[in-house]
């Protein structure tokens, strides 16, 4: 049914009501919010021009196929006493109580995840330091790859209006970025070789997109990473597990799938390709039923195959 959408918080006008908010993929000409695989939706949206959108029970339509669908309403669009549907304020009927129906959402912040983090929230507060969002934050929504390096992904969420500072985080004990309190920059990135200690962490210095981190030359989100290649002929979906002493970003059941770069090699084996961030230097190589032993890749590039069953777990050579 879609992208699912974070909550927001409350709207601003109407008690317990919440704006969700998504980032569609570019180059969308149309959307619809749904309720699910099989719940209410909404008409097609094909003027993305407003800030957001509303439904209201007095307003339906019944799509060619003779589903009843909420009718997509601007927010500003006026339906009291059945009013216009374009513009003005919204008052009265069951949204009760007059103003202008909005959203009080803020600005759409992104962030490139270059370590490859296994989800990636972003956590706001206000001036006063007042916690807009609870810990970890807003989970971020995968926007797709970032035009730079292939595998490496641009995440973005809407964070409430009045937020004054920003943290990216990949959870509640994961990674996390430093403060950012000057929010005017496009999107922000990580880099390992960039970061503070804090009460005795390590944390991920916060880069603007555009940020110039190799002595020439402008960083626009690309990655810090090195390739890793594993023949087998074991067959499903392979994953591989990576992390480094005291830095484990990723879950075993959903580490990143690896790509197949051949079918078969010319010795009955699939190659499997991965990008993985430097910062980590320990790798398995696994498809849910057979793994290999540890890896220590010393953040290198190198090609491995399986080199047998050893005690329940594969050997590796390297080619």
């Amino acid at each position: 049914p879609g992208i699912q959408m974070t909550d927001i918080g409350e709207n601003g006008y109407d008690p317990g009501v919440h704006n969700y908010s998504a980032a569609i993929p570019e180059g969308a000409a149309g959307i619809v919010f749904t309720a699910g695989e099989n719940g209410p939706q909404t008409s097609d949206v094909t003027d993305l021009s407003a800030e957001g959108w509303f439904v209201n029970s007095g307003y339906t339509s019944t799509n060619n196929d003779g589903t009843n669908v909420f009718t997509a309403l601007p927010w500003g669009t006026d339906i009291s006493g059945g009013g216009s549907q374009g513009g003005g304020e919204q008052g009265g009927g069951e949204q009760g109580g007059g103003g202008e129906q909005g959203g009080g959402s803020g600005q759409t912040v992104q962030f490139t995840n270059n370590l490859g983090w296994s989800s990636v929230y972003v956590h706001a507060w206000s001036s006063d330091g007042t916690p807009l969002t609870q810990w970890p934050g807003i989970q971020m929504t995968d926007i797709g790859e970032n035009g730079y390096d292939p595998g490496v992904h641009n995440y973005s969420a809407t964070i409430p209006e009045g937020a004054a500072g920003i943290v990216f985080t990949a959870g509640e004990n994961g990674p996390q970025t430093t403060d950012v309190l000057d929010l005017s920059a496009e999107g922000w990135f990580v880099n390992s070789g960039y970061t503070t200690q804090q009460d005795g962490k390590t944390l991920y210095n916060a880069l603007p997109w555009g940020t110039d981190i190799s002595g020439g030359g402008s960083q626009g989100g690309g990655s810090d990473t090195y390739t890793v290649r594993f023949s087998c002929n074991w067959g499903g979906t392979m994953r591989a597990y990576y992390w480094a002493e005291g830095n484990t970003p990723v879950e075993w059941n959903s580490a990143p799938t690896m790509n197949v770069e051949q079918q078969d090699n010319g010795c009955g084996q699939s190659v499997y390709v991965i990008d993985i961030p430097s910062i980590y230097n320990m790798v398995i190589f696994q498809n849910g039923s057979k793994q290999t032993v540890d890896i220590n890749t010393n953040s290198q590039s190198t090609n491995y195959f399986d080199a047998g069953e050893s005690n329940g777990k594969h050997n590796v050579g390297t080619w």
